[in-house]
């Protein structure tokens, strides 16, 4: 037995992509819908001996303007508007494709120019070649109707369908930026954690080679002890050299550990062997930057001593005073002259330099005059944002990609405002101007019926323009049935009453060889 399949899934391409989702289905279906709006031409032309050629061609020129709607949308815009001056019921097409051209043109400028193109189009066909004003009044009224307003409404779907897809695309932005914050955040803390490790265990590594070192030298020592000695310092000084590598990879600008209490770190560096002496003048209440700092001043400054300078006095002067503390840190030369080099790390001057320029104050170091060496640190009591906080640059710099974005939206909001209003305006304005038009000729081409019972046939034309209106009732022709008028004359329309909502008499005025060879009146309901 065959199993059954599911509408959805009979009705899907191999793409996995809907079958009336896909272009091609869906203009086949729109045209087809269409197609049935043609039916005025055949109920207005049916008796026409080119009826089949004009039909056939409606029906292609729908197809047609379908079909280009996506890949040009001013170009389907004209097409349909070939149909609707052809016959203006035509124009439910010109209607959809108005909307579409809406949806799918990214700029206005090409409505714009098809709309010009339409009006000039349609005025060019009904004012010059078929001569016919109130055609030319129907397509300028009916042209925001039928194009500007089904545009409108096809723009503002777009935009915000744009918007919607906009929306959507920064939430998911904003979660992968959630994402790597609490990824950076933990990296920070990892970072943290290494830095911890490299202020304690450096340090402990550092006293441990300098008590190893002290063991080496005694000379109450065994070989074996002194080479045990000699291993002990040597495992020391490669272990801090493996800390150094492996932080110095984990190494980033995250924040810093607190540390220890200083008088802590003093007692434990005095316990291993340096002559260190703490001095504290004044008192204060330091910022959590600052005290931070100058622990780190203290602990980078006797781990360097303990490094370079073995065996030499240390003196640590801590210097309270109004406005800032200032920590200097200062030892004399080695008794036995300048030490080996010692295995250092990455976060030397450096890193205090950094610690000190974020906590406001300044860091000066340096060989002092008897071939020693000072550290000398300033802090400020308050941050330098006046509450212990980091300075943040206020420097121009490019905009944010949210913000650079959130300024084109409103760039093109408002050009699409502007462009809009500017052709809701310009299409009532027209429609206006074009009714003006029209009112006017239409009450001055009004013979009164008094007039037009004096006229005779026979009549010199002089005579009879003489008492006849400035204008001409162009489409007196379209409100009656009107019986042939008299071979080889020319016939002039008019109305018989000012009252543009009252049914009109429609007066035939004939004319040839100068004379007057016919004149008739039509009822609108003659015929």
């Amino acid at each position: 037995m065959i199993p059954s399949l599911r509408p959805s899934a009979r009705l899907r391409t191999q793409d996995g992509l809907p079958l009336l989702h896909r272009p091609v289905p869906r203009d086949l279906l729109l045209a087809f819908l269409l197609t049935p709006s043609i039916a005025p031409l055949v109920l207005d032309r049916a008796d026409s001996d080119l009826f089949p050629w004009e039909l056939t061609g409606a029906v292609l020129l729908v197809h047609l303007a379908v079909h280009v709607s996506r890949t040009s949308p001013p170009l389907s815009l004209l097409i349909a508007a070939v149909l609707s001056i052809l016959n203006v019921w035509l124009s439910v097409t010109l209607l959809v494709m108005s909307y579409l051209a809406g949806r799918r043109m990214s700029s206005p400028r090409g409505a714009l120019l098809s709309f010009a193109a339409v009006l000039a189009v349609g005025s060019l066909v009904n004012l010059v070649v078929l001569d016919e004003l109130w055609s030319w009044f129907t397509t300028v009224a009916a042209l925001p109707l039928v194009m500007v307003f089904p545009w409108v409404v096809g723009r503002y779907v777009r935009l915000r369908d744009e918007l919607t897809v906009g929306g959507w695309q920064r939430a998911r932005q904003l979660e992968r930026e959630q994402d790597l914050l609490a990824e950076q955040a933990r990296m920070r803390e990892r970072a943290r954690i290494a830095r911890d490790m490299h202020d304690s265990l450096g340090h402990e590594l550092t006293l441990i080679s300098l008590r190893a070192g002290a063991l080496e030298v005694q000379t109450d020592l065994s070989e074996k002890h002194r080479e045990a000695v000699v291993q002990l310092r040597e495992a020391a000084a490669a272990a801090a050299e493996n800390l150094r590598d492996t932080i110095g990879m984990l190494h980033n600008a995250a924040e810093e550990p607190l540390g220890r209490d200083m008088d802590e770190l003093v007692d434990r560096a005095r316990a291993s062997g340096v002559r260190v002496e703490l001095r504290r003048q004044g008192e204060a209440d330091l910022s959590k930057v600052a005290d931070l700092a100058a622990r780190r001043v203290v602990l980078e400054s006797l781990t360097n001593a303990a490094k370079h300078a073995p065996d030499s006095e240390v003196r640590v002067e801590v210097t309270h005073r109004e406005e800032d503390t200032e920590v200097r840190v200062t030892n004399g030369p080695p008794p036995g002259g300048p030490a080996p080099a010692a295995v250092g790390g990455r976060f030397g001057l450096v890193g205090l330099h950094e610690r000190l320029v974020l906590a406001g104050g300044s860091l000066e170091a340096g060989p002092t005059p008897d071939g020693g060496f000072a550290v000398v640190a300033v802090l400020p009591h308050e941050g330098p944002s006046g509450g212990g906080g980091v300075a943040v640059s206020t420097a121009a710099g490019p905009l944010p990609v949210a913000e650079r974005e959130l300024r084109q939206a409103r760039s093109r909001a408002r050009y699409g405002l502007v462009f809009t209003v500017s052709a809701l305006t310009t299409g009532v304005l027209i429609a206006v101007v074009a009714s003006v038009v029209l009112v006017y000729q239409t009450l001055n081409s009004v013979l009164k019926p008094t007039d037009f019972e004096e006229l005779r046939v026979g009549q010199e034309q002089a005579a009879v323009e003489r008492s006849l209106p400035s204008y001409e009732y162009r489409q007196g022709r379209r409100n009656v049935s009107e019986t042939d008028p008299p071979g080889g004359s020319t016939c002039r329309y008019y109305r018989s009453t000012t009252d543009m909502f009252a049914p009109a008499d429609i007066y035939r005025l004939c004319f040839a060889d100068g004379r007057l060879v016919g004149r008739n009146a039509f009822s609108p309901g003659d015929g």
